[in-house]
């Protein structure tokens, strides 16, 4: 998974990309808690769907504080 430096810099992280990479399959831990359990049932569905995977979330920053986040992708 590529990140632009404008997501880098909105997440609050200050790795490269070569830092970065297995984000994808990391990411997940990053989802605030409270909702892990229903990002990871609508990922398994639209993957098993090929639907576009659509849903707002809270995601931890770097310094350890959360933010809504929109994510969209196929």
């Amino acid at each position: 998974m590529a990140l632009s430096s404008e997501s880098l810099r909105i997440f609050g992280i200050t790795y490269s990309q070569r830092d970065l990479e297995g984000f994808d399959t990391q990411w997940r831990a990053l989802v605030h808690p409270d909702d892990r359990q229903r990002v990871a049932i609508h990922d398994a569905v639209t993957s098993a769907s090929g639907e576009l995977f659509r849903i707002d979330y809270r995601f931890e920053r770097g310094d350890g504080s959360y933010i809504w986040l929109r994510d969209e992708c196929l």
